[in-house]
């Protein structure tokens, strides 16, 4: 199992749009690359925006019953509760490409993992932004071709972190997926840990 979890809408509208994309265009290859557009690319492409639209708007076709669980490829799923915000974000992802704010990554990778990638893909020691993409391309790769092969359950949330450890503990994502004795052998807690966000002691306590 994986939760996914952002109190912010354009950021669950990502993560739904960015599953959609790995797991169902049928071309790992083709889909990593539409992919990393999406998610870094002021410009986007014509024919990836099409693709991209047409499997936002198939999902919210399909998408009538809440929570949301749909078949990701032949094994894997995803659970999510479309509020009208996020609704609203997806059609925007279905429309318009990423923002210049949008359009940047931390891929949370030492520089080292960075050069090792651009260096197996012949790429110049000049550009750096290129050795990026050869490593962020080569991840979503393996990851794309892990949710067709293997059975994960994918749950998108978008509730404030300090509460979602006690809803889960008090059972009320149980129809979600999630019953109150699951346990977790990884959390993330990313940029929340900033002061200006949540802070390291409520991340702490949550």
């Amino acid at each position: 199992m994986v939760l996914l979890n952002d109190r912010a809408c354009p950021v669950v509208s990502r993560h739904i749009t960015l599953l959609l994309t790995l797991a169902t265009i049928p071309d790992v290859a083709l889909a990593a690359d539409i992919a990393l557009h999406f998610w870094n690319s002021v410009f986007l492409p014509a024919e990836y925006r099409i693709q991209i639209s047409h499997l936002i708007t198939t999902f919210l076709q399909e998408s009538s019953v809440q929570p949301v669980t749909q078949p990701l490829g032949c094994h894997s799923t995803l659970t999510c509760v479309l509020t009208k915000d996020i609704v609203a974000h997806l059609y925007n992802d279905a429309t318009s490409p990423m923002s210049v704010d949008q359009a940047q990554i931390n891929p949370g990778s030492d520089t080292n993992t960075v050069i090792e990638a651009g260096k197996a893909h012949r790429a110049t020691p000049e550009d750096i932004y290129g050795w990026l993409y050869f490593m962020l391309s080569d991840e979503l790769r393996t990851f794309a071709r892990r949710i067709r092969a293997l059975p994960i359950s994918f749950h998108v949330f978008g509730t404030d972190a300090r509460y979602l450890s006690l809803s889960i503990t008090e059972g009320e994502l149980t129809a979600y997926g999630i019953p109150p004795t699951v346990r977790f052998d990884r959390v993330e807690a990313s940029n929340i840990l900033d002061p200006n966000y949540i802070g390291m002691q409520d991340v702490l306590e949550a």
